[in-house]
């Protein structure tokens, strides 16, 4: 993730944590851990989904977009289509007539079948899904379906069996290592998507007792770089909680003083 205006902000930040370890006496290390640990838990809240039911319900859309529940109101299949046998076509009760490529009628609602077409679909610049195969053509007196047909109840046993455990992805990429010496807090559904997933986020430390080198940590989610914006605002807030904090110690040394 590279950015200017980081880098820039991140510069101020370091400036205000050295100033702030010499008004308290800390070791500026201490202050740039601590600091660190408060941006961890504060980009983990930030960073989408807000809430698991908010990411289950996206997981919900972006699938809707992939697979279609074979109505009951189906009655009829024919494998083979004549003088078109890699197409397979429904009629309802009502008389519409609907088709689809052969391969994409998952009868059993195989979860192979179904995670083969998601990963065809999901975008790696940002982990949704496409919606290019969503779309239904009207091909003469029948609707051509070009998502994938399931049974009923298929999409959610999918959802479970396999995405849900991935939500939360991105937040977890800001959880400090345990190797780190400091913690992250952060809701389990979180950390179950990092054990599930094994994406870390990167964290070094080189600096050494006199203060000389830096700390980092940074998110591997390929696609976390989306919202660098919002690493931006809490690198700033980092520096405005750093200078009302020193405010308010001075304030208590000096009322201190005054009482004798």
């Amino acid at each position: 993730m590279v950015d200017l205006q980081i880098q820039v902000e991140q510069q101020k930040l370091l400036d205000g944590m050295k100033r702030f370890a010499k008004q308290t006496g800390q070791a500026l290390k201490e202050v740039y851990k601590d600091q660190m640990r408060l941006a961890s838990n504060s980009l983990v809240k930030a960073f989408p989904p807000r809430t698991m039911g908010q990411g289950r319900k996206a997981i919900m859309t972006d699938l809707s977009n992939l697979f279609i529940e074979q109505p009951g109101s189906f009655i009829e299949s024919a494998i083979a289509v004549q003088g078109q046998p890699t197409q397979t076509i429904f009629k309802t009760r009502q008389g519409a007539v609907y088709g689809i490529d052969s391969a994409d009628y998952n009868q059993s609602g195989d979860h192979a079948a179904m995670a083969a077409r998601h990963k065809r679909f999901r975008l790696p610049s940002t982990g949704r899904v496409t919606k290019a195969g969503a779309l239904t053509r009207d091909i003469g007196r029948w609707k051509f379906i070009q998502r994938q047909v399931v049974p009923a109840g298929a999409v959610k046993r999918y959802a479970r069996a396999k995405v849900f455990k991935r939500l939360g992805m991105m937040k977890s990429g800001w959880i400090l290592p345990r190797g780190a010496g400091i913690q992250t807090k952060a809701a389990r559904w979180v950390f179950e998507a990092q054990a599930h997933v094994g994406v870390r986020s990167e964290y070094i430390d080189r600096m050494d007792t006199n203060a000389s080198g830096f700390l980092q940590l940074q998110n591997r989610v390929p696609y976390a770089g989306r919202h660098v914006g919002l690493v931006r605002i809490e690198v700033q807030k980092r520096q405005r909680d750093l200078k009302r904090y020193a405010g308010l110690r001075l304030k208590k040394q000096v009322e201190k003083f005054n009482r004798g």
